[in-house]
């Protein structure tokens, strides 16, 4: 089993970090991925098209997230390996066997395995630098991510119309720093992520 990961939402300053999964383990779907690049190259209009395309495939995805809480707990990479592991779970109930008779491999995007190698030594792990843009089945993985993530900010952004979540996306722009020094964290924010920034204002 070939699962293909990418997350979205590592350096926000509120609310989780999302990581997707795309299983393809035929060739014959290489096809379906041709049209997918990186979600930050994409329009959201885009990245709609694409994944409603996933949803009306046979390919296999899923996701994982973790919250602000966690993340503020033990930092972002623990949080993403959390949220990785979550993925597995998803695709199948027998995932332990599956990890332990090595049946699993991860492509990665980035430099990094989150400590996966560490906590799972019989895992089968690739990461490549700038897969999200080399890889399709990543790039993939990275609009599952990304599409979920703006959503739900999008959807929190009603309730905290204030902060203006759904046009900043919860990254530190000058407007969203501003509206933190004047008004405060609100109970998603990373507090981690904002102290700093308060403080230095």
């Amino acid at each position: 089993m070939d699962i293909y990961i990418d997350e979205a939402g590592r350096w926000p300053l509120a609310w989780p970090v999302y990581v997707g999964l795309v299983v393809n383990n035929s060739p014959s779907k290489n096809m379906l991925f041709s049209a997918y690049k990186d979600s930050k190259k994409l329009s959201s209009k885009q990245r709609e098209i694409l994944f409603s395309r996933l949803e009306s495939s046979s390919v296999n995805r899923s996701y994982g997230k973790s919250g602000n809480r966690y993340i503020d707990r033990y930092g972002i990479v623990p949080a993403i390996r959390r949220a990785i592991i979550q993925w597995i779970k998803k695709i199948d109930v027998n995932y332990k066997s599956l990890i332990e008779n090595q049946q699993i491999i991860l492509h990665i995007d980035g430099n990094t395995d989150f400590g996966l190698s560490k906590k799972f030594p019989w895992l089968i792990i690739h990461t490549y630098i700038k897969g999200d843009d080399r890889i399709p089945a990543i790039s993939a993985a990275s609009i599952v991510a990304k599409v979920l993530r703006d959503r739900e900010m999008i959807r929190l952004g009603k309730k905290y119309s204030w902060y203006g979540f759904a046009q900043h996306k919860w990254y530190g722009t000058q407007w969203h720093r501003d509206v933190l020094f004047n008004l405060g964290l609100t109970q998603i924010h990373r507090k981690t992520f904002c102290t700093r920034l308060i403080n230095n204002a």
